[in-house]
């Protein structure tokens, strides 16, 4: 069974997602001579990556193959990734939403996954193109979710054994991040989607400094703590994160495309980004240049790898 709550957020532990324009706002100052994104295409290899990034106009990307090595599977699969480098959106969770919008047709069904009440109105985008909507999420707090034409409290891995081959698309926003078996979780979302549908997914890059502090300190049990001591109670950020084990065992494009490979997808394109004002708020007085100064070089460099969040569309 996974142990993974509701799609809560983000924060030191995994917290909640309220106020989102207020933590992920792009500020243009922070990001100056940036250029509006560009796509790095490179294998997702199990060996060392290479340390040159090719780099192409902003839809000319070339394909990876990656060969799923030591997989839990019966045969060998492969997967065409695709890395881009994105500007940060002034929304996350919105712009995910506006991305899974495009392959969203009108009676489409939809499977929220760690679907929580969706207070924060994250995926309006989404319901705009009328989709019917199916929650999964073994919460409480998915009883108030009213965006929901279905509501299921339970985990998405039990779920889908009664839901095989039923949507046309999945959606995870701040998920992954709290999968305690990442090959159960990507075999349940392969399960559930038809035949060419589609998982979006958003979640913090465990390479990254933030995602690699949050998951250091949260196995030290002091993230509760230490945020406490930063903001306080009511900061805003953070809401109802102590529900919410983080496992950060499924959020690095290697072990998603590894999993996904193994899971039955086909190809998964991924944008990633650096948030700096979300990752800005973290950190302690003092040190608040380190975020700006980190994205500026991230983005000069132009890897993947270096940015803060992933976001990614995986076709099975």
């Amino acid at each position: 069974m996974l142990g993974h709550g509701c799609s809560q957020g983000i924060g030191l532990a995994g917290g909640g997602h309220a106020g989102e324009d207020r933590a992920f706002v792009d500020n243009s100052s922070d990001h100056a001579g940036i250029p509006p994104g560009h796509r790095i295409s490179r294998p997702v290899a199990r060996t060392r990556p290479r340390r040159d990034h090719r780099r192409y106009g902003s839809w000319g990307p070339r394909s990876g193959l990656e060969r799923s090595r030591g997989c839990p599977v019966e045969e060998t699969t492969e997967i065409t990734t695709t890395a881009v480098v994105v500007r940060p959106p002034r929304g996350p969770l919105g712009g995910l939403a506006r991305w899974a919008a495009t392959d969203c047709r009108p009676g489409s069904v939809v499977l929220s996954i760690g679907a929580g009440e969706n207070w924060s109105g994250s995926l309006r985008p989404l319901l705009r193109r009328e989709p019917y909507v199916v929650g999964v999420d073994p919460d409480a707090a998915i009883e108030r979710n009213r965006s929901l034409a279905e509501r299921h409290r339970t985990t998405l891995e039990e779920y889908a054994s009664e839901a095989e081959g039923r949507f046309d698309l999945a959606i995870a926003i701040y998920v992954l991040e709290h999968v305690a078996d990442p090959a159960a979780f990507t075999t349940a979302c392969a399960r559930v989607l038809k035949p060419g549908g589609t998982l979006f997914a958003l979640t913090p890059n465990v390479e990254h400094y933030f995602g690699a502090t949050t998951w250091a300190l949260s196995r030290l049990g002091v993230a509760d703590r230490l945020l406490e001591q930063l903001h306080g109670h009511d900061d805003g950020h953070h809401h109802h994160h102590e529900h919410f084990r983080t496992e950060y065992r499924l959020n690095s494009m290697r072990r998603l495309a590894r999993h996904l490979g193994a899971s039955g997808f086909r190809e998964v394109e991924f944008r990633c980004f650096d948030d700096t004002a979300r990752y800005a708020w973290y950190l302690p007085k003092g040190v608040g240049w380190f975020a700006p100064a980190w994205s500026r070089l991230a983005y000069a460099v132009g890897s993947p790898h270096l940015m803060g969040h992933l976001s990614f569309r995986a076709v099975r």
